[in-house]
């Protein structure tokens, strides 16, 4: 099992720590962010006001973060280069700040093949809500302009797909050490 540390615990940061438990196949040992006590970081993980209640355990506990019973070292630092990411078992940290990103710097990354979903059935945005997937095509709503020309519709839940291919990234990350 992979194992991460999160750099902010705003939204991107709880969904990635969501999809990370829910994937099984990656593991936060460590959590931080210097503006959020740790009660209101129970809260807000537990009560997501977009993806709703989380259907696991999530409590606070020796000054840790606890979920589904696994206890997650939490730092309140202003300068994420002062944590010991290691020392609480992280192999890789997560940056879901937004502080230390540059368009300059995503750009240069290029483009990524994200995980796309289909689907026949009549649905609404709503649908989407904690949906996986990077994008969904909506067959039906589909709209030939031409022989030639046709525009798609595709639903997504932008936070919560990015999130699970944050958590993707993370096991390939490992797969290839």
């Amino acid at each position: 099992m992979v194992k991460v540390g999160v750099n902010g615990f705003g939204r991107i940061g709880r969904l990635v720590t969501r999809a990370a438990v829910l994937s099984g196949k990656v593991q936060v040992v460590a959590i931080n962010d210097p503006f959020i006590d740790l009660n209101y970081m129970v809260y807000m993980f537990k009560y997501d006001s977009t993806h709703g209640h989380f259907k696991g355990t999530v409590k606070a506990e020796n000054g840790k973060l606890v979920i589904n019973g696994h206890a997650i070292t939490i730092f309140q630092e202003r300068d994420p280069s002062n944590i010991k990411w290691a020392d609480a078992g992280a192999e890789y940290v997560v940056e879901s700040t937004g502080v230390f990103t540059t368009m300059e710097k995503a750009a240069a990354d290029g483009p990524l093949k994200g995980i796309l979903g289909y689907t026949e059935d009549q649905v609404v945005s709503c649908d989407f809500n904690g949906d996986s997937h990077s994008s969904t095509f909506d067959a039906g709503a589909g709209i030939a302009l031409n022989d030639h020309f046709v525009k798609l519709v595709s639903w997504y839940d932008n936070e919560f797909g990015y999130s699970n291919r944050v958590v993707d990234l993370m096991v390939h990350m490992a797969s290839k050490e």
